[in-house]
Parts: structure tokens; sequence; C-alpha cells
């Protein structure tokens, strides 16, 4: 593999089926990523500070009476007027949801339209000077392939990837205005989380491309035997044929199998670290606020945020394997697409029509 020749067609992939989109409707996009960031705070830690209001509501006996009325000065604080900012606050956050999904439903449709309609351009542009080379089946699987891969990154990035990088930093500055040793702590954790991420997952990475290497190589050979049928099977070569395509769905599996290995070590390692970390994290909080250098309340939305902390962790894991196992996908076959895209600005040549003159054939016998 080429380095510097896939990384300079990626570029162009990219910049045509994703930065030119973007490009093209910044408002819809930056909307909709607006909207989702926006959210996240919100379902993480304003919630939780909500519900640690609650237990301590509890834990101090505030339960509201009969007799306590809607506006007296007090009634926010009590049980049931936390109560009601939660009710509020998940209102709230339906409304936000269902504008993403409004904003979803105009965006991604037409993003598909932005594919297919340019890759199409680009298939049969690149065909109209060339019209031996054509197969049909693997130029609709590679549209398919590619229209679905870009639309599946570009939810994902922007879905998990961005509102948890955005999490993090909202939880290392929360805890920073409440003990910034602690927020140093966590970022440290965090910084060595995120290296043992980066580099075993290129090791995932690997083990993907090899995977897609060995898949379009079976691919291939299957489609150059199927249009050969008739050659194998007058040749009477049809045994020694299956057994060439046996050895290669065994190199195929091995591939798949080796990708699977890697993805679990993967994920046993950020759980056992995350769960490491959250041990250390509880008993060093616990420490504060035994000391009292924290109030009961900060303790309880510690516990609220880290706990979801570690499921965050564990869905981002799984959401960056997918985007690796995607990506790779794409980068296998950049040289296809590539020689698709820079047909899409080139001019058709012009072509005379003939509309006289006589077409004479020779020495033609039925």
């Amino acid at each position: 593999m080429n380095d510097s020749k896939v990384n300079k067609e990626i570029t162009l992939i990219n910049k045509r089926l994703l930065y030119d989109f973007l490009e093209e409707n910044k408002f819809q996009v930056y909307s909709y990523i607006f909207l989702i960031l926006f959210s996240y705070p919100l379902n993480s830690i304003v919630i939780s500070n909500f519900f640690s209001e609650l237990v301590e509501s509890f834990d101090k006996k505030q339960l509201i009476t009969k007799q306590v009325q809607f506006y007296q000065k007090n009634y926010i604080n009590t049980s049931k007027g936390i109560l009601s900012k939660i009710i509020f606050l998940l209102f709230f956050t339906s409304i936000i949801t269902q504008l993403i999904h409004e904003t979803e439903k105009k965006l991604f449709p037409k993003y598909i339209f932005y594919l297919n309609t340019i890759l199409r351009r680009g298939i049969i542009q690149s065909r109209m000077e060339n019209f031996e080379e054509i197969n049909v089946g693997e130029m609709i699987m590679r549209i398919s392939d590619v229209v679905y891969d870009f639309e599946s990154l570009l939810k994902q990035c922007v879905n998990k990837v961005l509102p948890f990088v955005l999490k993090v930093f909202v939880v290392n500055v929360y805890y920073a205005y409440y003990n910034f040793n602690f927020s140093v702590l966590n970022m440290v954790l965090d910084a060595i989380r995120i290296y043992l991420f980066v580099s075993f997952a290129n090791l995932y990475k690997d083990s993907a491309y090899k995977k897609y290497d060995s898949f379009f190589e079976n691919s291939r050979k299957f489609s150059s035997t199927f249009e050969n049928i008739f050659h194998v099977v007058i040749n009477n070569e049809l045994e020694s044929e299956m057994e060439r395509q046996e050895f290669l769905s065994e190199n195929l599996k091995e591939k798949v199998r080796n990708q699977m290995d890697e993805k679990r070590n993967f994920l046993k390692l950020v759980f056992i670290y995350s769960l490491c970390v959250f041990v250390l994290k509880f008993y060093f909080f616990y420490d504060l606020y035994k000391k009292q250098k924290i109030s009961k309340k900060v303790f309880i939305i510690f516990l609220f945020l880290e706990s979801g902390y570690i499921n965050d962790w564990k869905d981002v894991c799984f959401t960056y394997l997918d985007m690796l196992n995607t990506y790779e996908g794409i980068r296998n076959g950049s040289s296809d697409l590539y020689r698709i895209l820079v047909e899409v600005d080139r001019k058709p040549l012009d072509y005379l029509p003939i509309n006289n003159g006589e077409i004479i054939l020779e020495n033609v016998e039925f």
C-alpha cells in the first residue's frame, strides 16, 4: 500500500463527498450540531444536579405538604419543586430531540441525494470514452456502499463523537469549579485513556484494512471465475476452482477473526482501565467528602456523572471502532473512487451525430 498515493486519493474523496456538501449546507449542518451539543450537557450534568438536589431534599425531610402553596418562596427547593424542575427539563429536552429529528429528516436525505448524484455523474463521465470496461454490478455496489458509509460516518461523528468530546470538556470544567486538584487528576487519567485508545485503535485499523483487502480480492476472483465459468467447465477445472474459492474464503475468515480479536482486546483494555479509574476517582472524591471539602450534593452529582462516564466511554469505543471499520473500507477502495471523482468536473467531448451516409458491411456471412 502506497501511503502517499492513498492519502492523496482520500483527500480528494473527503473533499468531494463530505466537505463540499458541508460547505453548501452550512446553516442546516451547524443547526444540527448546535442542537445536539446543546442537549447533551442538559441530559448529563444539569439533570444529574437536579437528581442530587432531589436526594438531598429527601434526606432533609423537606417533603411538601398540602399546606404548602405553589407561590411559596421555598417551594422551588422542596422535593416537589425539584421534581417539577426535572419534569420540565425532560419536557424541554424532548422538544430539542424532536427538533434534532426534524433537522435530520431534511439534512440526510439531501446528503444521500448529493452522494448518489455526484457518484453517478462521475461513473457515467468516466465511461464516455471507454465503452468496454463496464462492470455494472460492481459499479452499483460501489455507489451503494459509499453512500451508506459516508452517511453513517457523518451521523456517528455528529451524534456520538462530538457530544462526547463536549461532555469530557464540560465535566472537567465542572470538577475544576468544585476542586481543581481533582480536575487535574481527571484530565491526566483521560489523557492516558485517550493515548491507549489511539494506540490500540491503530492495531484494529490495520486488521480492518486487511479484512477489506481480502474481501475485495475474494469478490474480484469470484467475479472472474463466474464470468469464465464456461471455460472452467469445459476444461474440467471445476473441482480445482472450488478448492481455490475455499482457500480464499478461509483466508477471509482468518482476517475477520483477527479483526474481532483486536476489537475484543481493545474493549477489554478500555473496560478494565475505566473500572480502575472509577475506583480511584471514587476514593479521591469520597476522601474530599469525608474531609468536608465538598458537599453531599456534589458527591451525589459525582456518582451520577461517573457512572454515566463508564457507559459513555464504552459507547464511544464501539462507535469509534465502527467508524474505523467503515473508513478503512473506503480507504481500501480509494483508487476506484478517486478515478470516479476526478471525472465529475471533466467536460465530455462533443460527438457529431451521424445523420447521413451509409454503413457498409463486407465479408459478413449469416
